[in-house]
């Protein structure tokens, strides 16, 4: 019986050990960039997260404490949706 060897990163068997560790190589080369855009963004969606517990947590401390919370939003806080809005800010 022929002894396979099965690259998890690319879903192929391969004759040799070598040949398997040859090809996940090659494509860890070719994919290098794209793999460390995908950890960044995974680090940095931890961090929003951590950042969101900690809101949450002095959000909760500070009702505790004072009874309730209120955040005023002026236009300038909200997001533009049109060139128009961009204009309105800049000349009104």
């Amino acid at each position: 019986m022929k002894k396979l060897f099965y690259s998890e990163i690319l879903k192929k068997y391969y004759d040799t050990e070598e040949e398997c560790l040859k090809a996940e190589n090659e494509w860890n080369e070719q994919h290098k960039a794209e793999l460390a855009a995908k950890a960044e963004k995974t680090a940095k969606a931890k961090e929003v997260e951590e950042a969101y517990k900690k809101y949450i947590e002095l959000r909760s401390e500070f009702i505790k404490k004072y009874g309730q919370f209120h955040m005023t939003l002026t236009d300038k806080d909200l997001p533009t949706n049109s060139l128009f809005d961009i204009f309105d800010r800049i000349w009104f």
